[in-house]
């Protein structure tokens, strides 16, 4: 009888994301048996439908942005952007993912099986018609976009549909103001499409400095994108082979498609974790400071944890390796995270790590922070940018770095630079014993710090 005799597994992890691989990948090397689930594309969000396919089409953006700036110092135009070719180019990379991903596993012994998981009892799940056992499960099934409820929210589309658009449409409309939001709308935009962003308040982008992100949104306008604030939406209308937002105050924007950016949300309801005793929440699974459930045979981690972190690809990956070495017993610390640099690449980057700028000037009696505008030191007046701005959080009591927010085309790099001297505790006296190469955004942190 087909499922009476169930597998058994030393580990079952479910979803093939970075963090599920990694886990899977690291306890098969330890000798352990090991079986992995999932339902979509093994790899995960990131590298399929996410961060690394999002990066290749701004690859394109950078390169006619930067072109833009220097128009008139030595560059004669900018580019266009051919939204089939640089699709194309984006595919070259993802097509290949789930295989590769999926023969990895199974070429380091992972038995890798496609489907939905649920759980049966505290140590069976159920894939299909199939029940497998295991001492110990690992939840990794990250998050999704969360969809509005408001009438016509059927006719959201998503960041995965984005992403692999074949054509780009003429005019769009973002919902949210969040990482996907200011991102994919300045992709479009700059490929040539309208595009509107609307936001239900006045602070977009909270995770990050204020007056930044205000700074962001004035960009984004000058550069021709049609920033809303206070503009919340009721109801999506399909008029004709366009959409028709409606605002709550009776005004409406119409577009030939509509994207949620209003955030995301853990995907857990398929899991039936009631039967497995685990305890759980609308953001997510609750794990304690060992990345443990409510059953003791269940962890979890990424981005479908209801920690108050940030959903990140790296974070996955560092909670990966904490539970990896817990379920070994090399480690019986609590989990705790390093400072974790954010970043969203808009119409220009912003960047922050470590305390953050509000929360420095609500103790201004430990904390002095820095306010600098630096668009015209050499290292952005070169490239003329026409922002670049720099906050950095300095500690009082020993006058050590502890925070920065940044603005500018080369944050990414820059925010990096900030980590590693938090981190490191580098006080400013070590910081000028350091030979930096020059010019370079990296030899500047020595007139930051």
């Amino acid at each position: 009888m087909k499922g009476f005799l169930m597998e058994k597994f030393d580990e079952i992890v479910i979803g093939a994301g970075p963090g599920g691989v990694a886990a899977a990948s690291r306890l098969q090397s330890a000798g352990h048996k090991v079986m992995i689930v999932e339902n979509n594309l093994y790899g995960g969000t990131c590298p399929n439908f996410g961060c690394d396919p999002k990066k290749m089409l701004y690859a394109a953006v950078e390169t006619r942005q930067r072109a833009r700036q220097m128009t008139g110092f030595g560059v004669q135009s900018a580019p266009e952007i051919n939204w089939p070719e640089l699709m194309e180019f984006k595919r070259g990379y993802t097509r290949a993912i789930p295989g590769g991903t999926e023969e990895g596993l199974k070429h380091s012994g992972v038995k890798t099986v496609h489907g939905t998981a649920r759980f049966t009892a505290e140590h069976t799940i159920m894939v299909g018609d199939e029940s497998y056992q295991a001492t110990n499960f690992v939840i990794a099934t990250g998050h999704r976009p969360a969809i509005l409820d408001i009438p016509g929210k059927e006719y959201f589309m998503t960041s995965t549909d984005f992403l692999d658009l074949d054509c780009l449409p003429d005019e769009l409309i973002f919902v949210g103001g969040g990482f996907v939001s200011f991102e994919l709308a300045n992709i479009a935009h700059q490929a040539g499409a309208t595009v509107h962003l609307i936001h239900h308040n006045e602070r977009p982008l909270k995770r990050f400095d204020e007056e930044e992100v205000q700074q962001l949104v004035e960009l984004m306008r000058d550069s021709g994108i049609d920033v809303q604030l206070n503009a919340s939406p009721t109801e999506i209308r399909k008029v004709g082979n366009q959409f028709e937002v409606v605002l709550a105050d009776g005004r409406s924007i119409t577009a030939d498609q509509v994207y949620a950016g209003t955030g995301r949300v853990a995907n857990i309801e398929a899991l039936d974790l009631a039967k497995a005793n685990v305890e759980f929440s609308r953001r997510g699974v609750h794990v304690d400071q060992y990345l443990q459930t409510t059953n003791e045979h269940v962890f979890a981690i990424g981005d479908v944890t209801d920690l108050n972190i940030p959903k990140l690809t790296p974070i996955a990956g560092y909670m990966s390796r904490y539970l990896v070495a817990h379920i070994l017993g090399k480690s019986s610390v609590p989990f705790a995270l390093p400072v974790v640099p954010e970043i969203t690449f808009s119409t220009t980057e912003l960047a922050q790590v470590g305390v953050t700028t509000d929360a420095a000037k609500a103790d201004s009696k430990h904390y002095q922070v820095k306010d600098l505008d630096v668009t015209g030191w050499y290292s952005y007046n070169r490239t003329k940018e026409q922002v670049a701005r720099v906050k950095v959080v300095i500690d009082c009591t020993n006058n050590l770095v502890v925070g920065a927010a940044v603005l500018s085309s080369t944050a990414e790099d820059l925010i990096n630079q900030f980590m590693w001297l938090i981190d490191q505790h580098i006080t400013h006296k070590e910081l000028l014993n350091k030979v930096f190469a020059y010019p370079s955004v990296a030899s500047d942190l020595q007139y930051f710090a």
